[in-house]
């Protein structure tokens, strides 16, 4: 997996840079020069499909041990994206459950078998990618929090209640050393360690209308036909959180298609994805929301829309920054008019009520006109690229080759630790496999370890490095 080719000495390219640069030849030579670093740092095609393929396996194994609960967990977001290392963000993961569907009107009831609860979409009163769901009929053999979320509203229907049902999957028993944070939107964030997982209760929902209106949506440039229809067959779910304006929120569900938005993200190109990793970079290294006023999921909207409003041959690795300063254009346009429409369902404004006040968003505004007009030397604005940007061409290759190394291990144990866990959730730790690859990190670590000692500085913890590494 060798995705880190030579580079030049990019320090004294970027020192020399001052302005603007209007030179269309030297702006696609940088545009070649940033693939290189981040392929070196983890973004290349090859380990994005090595992260996709482990998570996949590692749902596939632990949801065979787990069928007899009839929920299935899906990874999703950055991590299924293939789009970070181990221990770099949270894991998203969607616990979803079988036994309870919810159907758009006009979908024939009937047609789902009778030991599956059944909830009807009532969009009426609620904002765009939004609904309550209306009991229609409950069946046995689903979790009982769903039983226990039903509440009357005050035209006598039985509804379901997303504040009860997140409440009542919060009182489920944890691990002596897991640590349990306060819920976050749909999610119930817990941690362990230096691993953090965002966990989401969602039911199937059977929407076919909205999932039509963005099939034949025209027209567009992307993605290909096969993939529309294989992001049709992905679906949609429903989880519990409300529009944050909403007098309703608490009774409120959003209409989600993590799946099938994981679909899209695989299948655009290689440059699409490095300017949806380096606008991430600007959101979280420039800009540092608060309170998710702008979050990666806005950064991904922009890029899916950019993807499917131009031809797919003029995204290619010389014109890079060229891309990036037109998602920069197209984001600082989100921030100053608080506008953005969502890619799946385009009636929702991804910007609604997300908390930007006029003094910040003012302040953003500035920040990336002023980014805009730094040419490739916005860079440096982000520390990994910047380190990289100043390592001489072996040093940044050796820290390539040790950090890749590392993290196809970990995920290598990873999914050998779901295999070789029971049903019991014991774990076999005499496993000759497991053992192998834990001494092999020892040893990069040592080596790792070794090197930082040469150059002045000292290791405590090697796992605490192995986390740094992945991080």
């Amino acid at each position: 997996m060798a995705e880190c080719g030579s580079s030049h000495d990019m320090s004294s390219r970027f020192q020399r840079q001052n302005s603007v640069d209007s030179n269309r030849y030297q702006n696609e030579n940088f545009s070649v020069e940033v693939n290189t670093i981040l392929n070196c740092l983890g973004y290349g095609p090859d380990i994005r499909r090595f992260r996709r393929e482990s998570y996949r396996f590692r749902d596939k194994v632990l949801n065979r041990r787990e069928s007899k609960d009839k929920v299935m967990c899906v990874t999703v977001g950055s991590k299924l994206e293939g789009l970070t290392s181990f221990f770099e963000s949270d894991t998203d993961c969607i616990i979803l459950h079988s036994r309870v569907v919810c159907l758009e009107t006009g979908v024939d009831p009937n047609a789902i078998a009778n030991n599956i609860s059944i909830f009807k979409m009532d969009t009426r009163s609620c904002y765009a990618g939004h609904c309550k769901q209306l009991l229609v009929r409950i069946a046995p053999g689903h979790h009982p929090a769903f039983s226990n979320s039903i509440v009357v509203d005050p035209s006598g229907n039985r509804i379901f209640s997303n504040l009860k049902l997140v409440t009542e999957f919060q009182k489920a028993p944890m691990p002596p050393s897991a640590v349990s944070y306060p819920r976050a939107g749909p999610s119930i964030p817990v941690s362990v360690g230096a691993y953090h997982q965002d966990t989401v209760h969602a039911i199937p929902c059977y929407c076919p209308s909205i999932l039509e209106r963005w099939a034949k949506r025209q027209p567009r440039h992307w993605p290909p036909t096969e993939i529309v229809q294989k992001v049709v067959s992905q679906g949609a779910f429903l989880v519990p959180t409300g529009f944050k304006g909403s007098e309703h929120k608490d009774e409120e569900f959003r209409i989600c298609f993590n799946t099938g938005e994981n679909e899209l993200v695989s299948n655009l190109n290689d440059t699409q994805v490095k300017i949806y990793v380096l606008l991430k970079m600007v959101v979280k290294e420039v800009l540092k929301p608060q309170k998710k006023e702008v979050s990666s999921y806005v950064v991904k909207d922009i890029v899916l829309w950019q993807a499917e409003s131009n031809p797919q041959y003029l995204f290619h690795e010389r014109s890079l920054l060229h891309w990036l300063h037109e998602g920069l254009s197209e984001l600082r346009a989100v921030v100053s008019s608080r506008q953005l429409q969502y890619y799946m369902i385009p009636e929702r404004n991804l910007m609604a009520h997300c908390g930007l006040d006029d003094e910040q968003q003012q302040t953003w505004v500035k920040t990336i006109t002023e980014m805009m007009n730094e040419g490739p030397k916005l860079l440096l604005r982000f520390m990994k690229i910047r380190k990289a940007i100043i390592s001489y061409k072996q040093p940044l290759q050796w820290y390539s080759k040790m950090r890749t190394e590392l993290e196809l291990l970990q995920l290598k144990d990873m999914i050998r630790r779901e295999l070789c866990t029971d049903k019991n959730l014991g774990l076999d730790l005499t496993d000759r496999n497991m053992k192998k690859i834990e001494e092999r990190q020892q040893d990069i670590l040592w080596e790792i370890a070794l090197r930082m000692y040469m150059d002045g500085n000292g290791v405590q913890d090697w796992w605490d490095l192995n986390e740094r590494m992945l991080s």
